[in-house]
């Protein structure tokens, strides 16, 4: 593998998570860096899996400070598909199963294109347009965590009329032991 793995845990945070001791653990097919607080209580967790033989990752990241989970697919190097930034239509199926999730998930791709890393990072969201409330916002991310604790495999196809369809599959075995521990942070 290329990519350092410090350098791969980065990726998966959306702020700077702060200074003190984290914790690893493996679980089948996930990885688990789980941070501690002041107080010595996990603040943030950041989950990954990697497709094999690909530069092509899902992460799953919590925060204490945020109200949602931070779902990416992440492309490196011969994986990008896009050198400028995408929005893109996001479906997804469970053990082969067609999710109809309500709302929708979408797809915002943002590239880095430095010295150091060339890559697609898909942040998978829920569509922000027909939802009317936080509280249907939480229950909608509640509801797609609860689907990929429950999977053994998830499947999701991304669209653009630039690149037309993709589709990424990944396993979903040792998510739910890692996250369910954590769940106060990852809700």
């Amino acid at each position: 593998m290329h990519i350092n793995i410090f350098v791969l845990l980065l990726f998966f945070a959306s702020s700077v998570f702060a200074e003190g001791q984290r914790e690893q653990q493996v679980s089948e097919d996930f990885h688990l860096t789980a941070y501690l607080g002041q107080q010595g209580v996990v603040s943030d967790i950041e989950l990954f899996t990697k497709q094999s033989e690909k530069e092509v990752f899902l992460g799953v990241t919590c925060s204490s400070m945020s109200p949602f989970p931070l779902l990416q697919i992440l492309l490196f190097n011969d994986e990008v598909l896009s050198e400028t930034p995408k929005f893109l239509s996001v479906h997804y199926r469970i053990d082969g199963e067609s999710i109809e999730h309500k709302p929708a998930l979408q797809g915002i791709l943002k590239v880095v294109d430095s010295v150091d890393e060339f890559s697609n990072k898909v942040r998978l969201e829920l569509e922000s347009g027909k939802i009317r409330s936080m509280n249907v916002m939480n229950e909608g991310y509640r509801t797609l965590l609860n689907d990929l604790k429950r999977g053994k495999q998830v499947a999701f196809t991304l669209n653009s009329r630039a690149f037309g369809t993709k589709q990424y599959v990944f396993s979903l075995k040792g998510l739910k032991a890692l996250i369910e521990p954590y769940e106060s942070v990852c809700r």
